[in-house]
């Protein structure tokens, strides 16, 4: 019997850096390569994300292939599905609108381009 999922979140490894993300848009697979660029959304809510963290390291180093891990996984952290991006590079940081009256937190999300995907299915156990 297959596992319906109620709620489920992206947890990316970026450069050895963990994040939690809600949406990733362009996780197609054929074969090995893949052309369609990744973009990762997260809520932003304090300055420890991903926009401000790639902003400062830009200033301090320059642009360097990376390896990007993406993990579905269920309300409990299961692992589901992961794909992992070889030679990936930032190529669009975006911070949502962050205003004092609003009540919205604001989205951020950074799109990678790449050029070779795997993906990995994993177990109900998450092997």
């Amino acid at each position: 019997m297959q596992k319906t999922i109620s709620k489920f979140y992206f947890l990316v490894n970026i450069d050895g850096k963990n994040y939690a993300f809600r949406e990733a848009d362009g996780l197609e697979v054929t074969g090995n390569t893949c052309c369609k660029n990744i973009t990762l959304k997260k809520g932003t809510i304090d300055r420890d994300n991903i926009a401000y963290t790639a902003l400062i390291d830009n200033k301090t180093k320059p642009t360097r292939a990376i390896t990007v891990i993406i993990k579905l996984t269920d309300d409990i952290g299961t692992s589901i599905r992961s794909w992992t991006l070889r030679n990936a590079y930032p190529i669009a940081i975006k911070c949502g609108k962050i205003t004092a009256r609003s009540k919205e937190i604001a989205v951020e999300s950074i799109e990678f381009s790449y050029s070779e995907v795997s993906m990995k299915r994993f177990n109900a156990m998450g092997r």
